[in-house]
C-alpha cells in the first residue's frame, strides 16, 4: 500500500491517509518519529552531551544513593533534567529528548553510572 502512496494534492494525502487502517498508521508514525530524532539527535553528540550533563547530576545522584534508592528508581527524573538542559543546544522537545535518552539507555548506548 506505502508503495503505491503518490498523491497528487493535499486532500489527496488526506484521503490516502485517512484510509490506512490504524495499525499501520501507528507504526508509520512510529519509523518517521524514530528517523527524525535519530537525524537530529545523533548519537555521537547525544552521547557526549547526556555524559556532561549527567556529571552535573551526581551531587543529586549520590544523595539519592545514600538515601538507599537505587539511581534505576530515578531514572525518569535523570532522563528528564537531562532532556530539559539539551533542548535548546539540539532545537526539538522535551518529549524527543526524553524518548530518544530512555531508548539509547535501554539499547546500552548510555548509562547513568
Amino acid at each position: 500500500m506505502i508503495g503505491s502512496f503518490h498523491p497528487q494534492s493535499v486532500a489527496g494525502w488526506s484521503k490516502s491517509i485517512l484510509a490506512v487502517d490504524e495499525e499501520t498508521y501507528d507504526w508509520l508514525e512510529w519509523q518517521a518519529y524514530s528517523f527524525a530524532a535519530a537525524v537530529l539527535v545523533p548519537r555521537v553528540s547525544l552521547k557526549q552531551n547526556f555524559r556532561n550533563e549527567l556529571k552535573l547530576l551526581l551531587p543529586k545522584i549520590d544523595f539519592i544513593r545514600s538515601k538507599g534508592l537505587s539511581v534505576e528508581s530515578s531514572q525518569d527524573y535523570i532522563i528528564n533534567a537531562i532532556a530539559t538542559k539539551l533542548i535548546e543546544k539540539y532545537d526539538v522537545s522535551a518529549d524527543v529528548l526524553n524518548k530518544r535518552i530512555s531508548k539509547e539507555l535501554e539499547k546500552g548506548y548510555l548509562s547513568l553510572e
